[in-house]
């Protein structure tokens, strides 16, 4: 359900060729596992980490990732391969900032025009 997914947006800044992003629907599902299990401390302090030494920042929806969410889906839906919602909205928020996902969540490959990368 993309809980093992980054985005990885290209930039243009100086010579840093690739910067992480998560999106907006990642850090919820993380809070529920966190919440849900026994390290809650340890591994908020480890994405804590892992967000600032990656220079990583959350992206969050907009009206254009909406527009483009509701294209997948209904795409997705009429190809008789639906996914999960969330799994859309990542996608949409990828597609929308022009960036590659990197992911080892199947579903992605069967959004078209998503560039995935396995990880």
């Amino acid at each position: 359900m993309g809980q093992n997914s980054l985005i990885k947006g290209r930039t243009t800044f100086g010579h840093t060729p690739r910067r992480f992003v998560s999106c907006n629907p990642n850090p919820r599902l993380l809070q529920f596992g966190f919440s849900y299990g026994t390290r809650y401390a340890e591994n908020m302090k480890r994405l804590r980490e892992f967000m600032e030494k990656a220079n990583a920042h959350v992206l969050n929806t907009t009206l254009e990732t909406a527009l483009r969410y509701g294209l997948l889906a209904a795409t997705l839906k009429r190809n008789g391969t639906p996914i999960p919602q969330n799994d859309i909205w990542i996608a949409a928020l990828a597609m929308e900032h022009g960036a590659h996902l990197a992911t080892l969540d199947s579903d992605f490959s069967l959004v078209p025009g998503l560039i995935v990368e396995k990880f």
